[in-house]
């Protein structure tokens, strides 16, 4: 069955100044005519009905979900099953250190596979040793909600969430630390209170958060020292993703998409401002010319390089969370009752690859 896509005509990215529009003329929507969109699948089997929040995976054939009531499911390339925790708390987040990719011919002694951690409400950090997870968060000291977390290295990682609140990682730990940014107007240094929706980092030494409000951080030495990033809007923010560690996107409540490479500018054109209005809640890519969000109503969310283009999902079920897998290209999104659905890259060009 053929699907349709909606697809708007070319434009050059031309960014006025920090979140200024930068709307061109556009045409009605089209039909892409002669292609489909890549295609995407409902998940069979999934082993809950719980809604699902977040999504990550250490490779393709090794992918977490995690959502309400303590919620872990996981992907072995074969099936879905449900991971043994004790925790009852709604999970918001999953990350870790990815799987190194894969040796040929295979490595007879392959490597362990490194640090899992899920987030959660409460303060609540949990890390897969084994096949188990444990609680190592909260402490009294930190009971706040959190709402995302990042593993950039070995020995770096950070958790935000409710209240400004920000836990370090060291390798070794998780620690609450205090951000201070220098005041607008004073210099002076204060601690922020947003809701902090979002964090990444593309190296473990520069770290983006983003937040309700509008709010945006990015740490200048590891998670020491950070500083505020003005957006110019104030819609909330709900995901952050790098296509390099100075080009950021993040999204948010009203189809808003924003980059950063030096500064904020909302993103209006190439289609961006025909999409649905929308609460987007998930960005991830495999580069600057592959770049997949998620929101409300089922809605996917593509940029090849050329146009954002809305793909044929078949669900109208809301959708939280969104990982692509850099390797492969294999995109998994989550969401309401256990909704996962799945999109593979398209086969091969049999005339590119006699080419070749």
């Amino acid at each position: 069955m053929r699907r349709l896509v909606l697809l708007v005509p070319v434009l050059a990215f031309a960014f006025a100044f920090a979140c200024t529009d930068d709307v061109g003329g556009l045409d009605d929507d089209t039909l892409l005519d002669g292609a489909a969109p890549p295609l995407w699948e409902v998940e069979m089997n999934v082993p809950t009905d719980e809604d699902l929040l977040g999504v990550w995976g250490r490779a393709a054939d090794d992918v977490y979900a995690v959502g309400w009531n303590g919620t872990i499911v996981h992907w072995d390339g074969t099936a879905w099953t449900l991971e043994t925790t004790s925790s009852t708390t709604v999970l918001t987040a999953v990350h870790g250190i990815p799987n190194p990719p894969p040796m040929d011919p295979p490595d007879p002694n392959p490597p362990p596979p490194g640090p899992l951690f899920a987030s959660g409400w409460g303060g609540t950090i949990l890390e897969r040793v084994g096949t188990t997870w444990m609680t190592v968060a909260p402490t009294s000291t930190h009971t706040e909600d959190l709402f995302d977390l990042f593993i950039g290295g070995e020995d770096s990682g950070l958790a935000v969430g409710d209240g400004g609140r920000v836990l370090a990682w060291d390798g070794m730990a998780w620690s609450k630390i205090t951000m201070q940014v220098p005041g607008e107007f004073s210099g002076s240094l204060i601690e922020p209170k947003s809701t902090l929706q979002a964090v990444w980092s593309g190296n473990g030494r520069r770290y983006y958060i983003a937040g309700s409000g509008g709010v945006a951080y990015r740490s200048t030495g590891g998670v020491q020292n950070f500083e505020a990033l003005d957006t110019r809007v104030f819609e909330p923010l709900r995901d952050l993703w790098g296509a390099g560690t100075n080009d950021i996107f993040a999204v948010g409540l009203g189809s808003l998409i924003l980059r950063f490479n030096g500064e904020w500018r909302r993103i209006r054109n190439n289609g961006a401002d025909e999409l649905p209005n929308t609460f987007l809640f998930g960005v991830s890519g495999t580069g600057g010319d592959d770049i997949t969000l998620v929101g409300w109503r089922g809605i996917v969310v593509r940029w090849d390089g050329v146009a954002w283009v809305v793909e044929e999902t078949g669900v109208d079920r809301d959708l939280r969370g969104v990982w692509v897998d850099p390797v492969t290209e294999v995109a998994y999104a989550v969401g309401a009752s256990g909704l996962i659905i799945r999109r593979d890259p398209p086969p091969p060009d049999p005339e590119m690859m006699m080419m070749q």
